[in-house]
């Protein structure tokens, strides 16, 4: 799991080939924050290195989905330890449980409408578009109508979509089916379902995985997790999941005065506040909800106490609060 403790900026000013360049660098270290100051100081020196070759760099280091899905390791302020888990803040404010090896991945439902559904739609506009055009005997006819069908088209296919075949419940059904399909792969999987604002979180219960191991992989596919995640968990060698909502969710701005990590000692005071006016706001609302144990109802003992954390913080049992 790749999550240091220590980070440091170094900037550093260079002419190359005639031109001044100022790149921006971060190093890291579990060790101290020197080791840290040093680490960013040899990156810097790969960076005009690598620019006196290429002759183009990145002036600073690049921010990229899910801090860590690719490129640096995940730079969050570090605020709890829960065994071998890892407690952060993320960018916009939220606590992050990161595990090293407890499987966890939230599966986002898709609203996109069937391709028959809309295909249907598309026919049966153009079928009206002609007959109308038929009736009227004008051709101006089947030019606009011809125009609002493919405007229109995708708004009713998903309206019909989500009044069927996308309600909630069948989305539901669809994904707890991947589990079944899992399950009947290993009997003895075990597979805790809660409820996200956008779909279904699964905690495996059964067993410890690896993160980066093919069968690991190969379940996430079948699960139907987030592709950016899967990429995070194998370069970042871990698992996540957000525990308490996100701020917007719950009336306020992302994490102010910003929520890139390291924060100068000057805007500490300010994050202080924003942190205690979120708790106070995130107390209304869940994270998710616990739905059910799906599979052999087997928990590792040494799983328990993880996910007895993520319920508590998560609010997973107040099934009365909004989930955020």
């Amino acid at each position: 799991m790749i999550i240091p403790l220590y980070w440091a900026e170094h900037t550093q000013t260079e002419t190359v080939q005639g031109k001044s360049y100022t790149l921006k660098r971060y190093g890291w270290s579990n060790t101290s924050q020197e080791a840290a100051q040093d680490h960013a100081k040899q990156r810097m020196e790969e960076a005009f290195s690598q620019l006196k070759v290429n002759g183009k760099i990145h002036r600073s280091d690049p921010k990229v989905a899910y801090n860590g899905a690719e490129g640096l390791p995940i730079r969050e302020e570090i605020i709890e330890r829960i065994d071998d888990a890892i407690i952060t803040r993320n960018s916009y404010g939220a606590l992050c449980l990161n595990t090293p090896d407890i499987f966890i991945a939230d599966i986002d439902f898709s609203h996109t409408p069937p391709f028959w559904i809309h295909s249907a739609v598309t026919l049966l506009l153009i079928i009206s578009t002609v007959s109308l055009g038929v009736f009227l005997q004008t051709s101006w006819v089947y030019f606009f109508g011809l125009v609002i069908t493919f405007v229109i088209s995708p708004m009713i296919s998903t309206a019909i979509a989500n009044a069927t075949v996308n309600k909630p419940k069948n989305l539901i059904h669809k994904s707890l089916s991947n589990f079944n399909a899992a399950i009947k792969k290993n009997p003895q999987a075990n597979f805790r379902i809660y409820r996200t604002p956008n779909g279904l979180r699964a905690i495996a219960t059964h067993i410890r995985m690896n993160p980066r191991d093919d069968k690991t992989l190969a379940l996430m596919e079948l699960l139907k997790a987030d592709p950016v995640y899967q990429r995070m968990c194998k370069n970042q060698n871990c698992f996540r999941a957000r525990i308490s909502p996100k701020p917007w969710r719950i009336g306020m701005q992302r994490i102010h005065p910003n929520g890139v990590w390291p924060v100068n000692e000057e805007k500490q005071s300010a994050r202080k506040e924003w942190v205690k006016e979120y708790e106070r706001k995130s107390e209304e609302f869940s994270s998710c909800h616990f739905l059910q144990d799906i599979g052999s109802g087997k928990v590792g003992r040494d799983i328990q106490s993880v996910i007895d954390f993520h319920d508590e913080h998560c609010q997973a049992r107040k099934v009365e609060q909004f989930i955020a």
